[in-house]
């Protein structure tokens, strides 16, 4: 692509439009956000050949076993998780979920839920969906937007920010301990 060769560069482009994200939930951010999320996921698989590693099943987000042991270290601001406490793979697979199905609901314009499904968020809204004791204490309470999945609320900037330490830490990983070890 013109002026991307790297998933460097497409992740300095989901920062980028994520920066947008901070205060203006205009649908043309989002779905820009969500759409290079996804993007940068498949341009990581490909750019590293990670189709026969544990990563690629991961990435994929069918499991949150193949991760590399120092993958917690990743993410140095964890305030951004809805639930500290909770397995922080299983949040992360929430958000890698979250990407891949809101870009391929957009492409088949389908964007009705009316059941929870593993891994394919059930809604997308300005406000929260408080079902429960959990999503009480565990819903972030400053305005945004928010999206439902596994019973789990996250708003949009948390996505961002869990998205952005992973993908840094995860490139970091690719670039320095993959490559000398395969």
């Amino acid at each position: 692509m013109y002026g991307l060769n790297h998933p460097k560069q497409l992740l300095d482009k989901m920062k980028s439009d994520g920066r947008k994200l901070e205060s203006d939930y205009d649908w043309e951010n989002v779905f820009n956000f969500f759409v290079t999320a996804s993007v940068l996921n498949n341009w990581v698989q490909g750019h590293y050949d990670l189709k026969d590693s544990s990563l690629a099943e991961v990435l994929q987000a069918k499991t949150i076993k193949g991760y590399p042991e120092n993958v917690y270290d990743w993410f140095i601001d964890k305030s951004c998780f809805p639930n500290e406490a909770f397995e922080l793979m299983e949040q992360v697979r929430d958000c890698l979920n979250i990407c891949c199905h809101v870009c391929n609901a957009s492409k088949h314009y389908d964007w009705s839920r009316k059941e929870d499904v593993d891994g394919v968020p059930l809604s997308i809204g300005r406000e929260p969906v408080i079902k429960d004791y959990y999503q009480y204490f565990f819903t972030k309470t400053s305005p945004g937007l928010f999206v439902e999945i596994q019973d789990q609320n996250y708003c949009i900037t948390q996505i961002r920010d869990i998205l952005c330490q992973f993908y840094e830490g995860l490139l970091g990983y690719l670039e320095n301990d993959f490559t000398k070890s395969s």
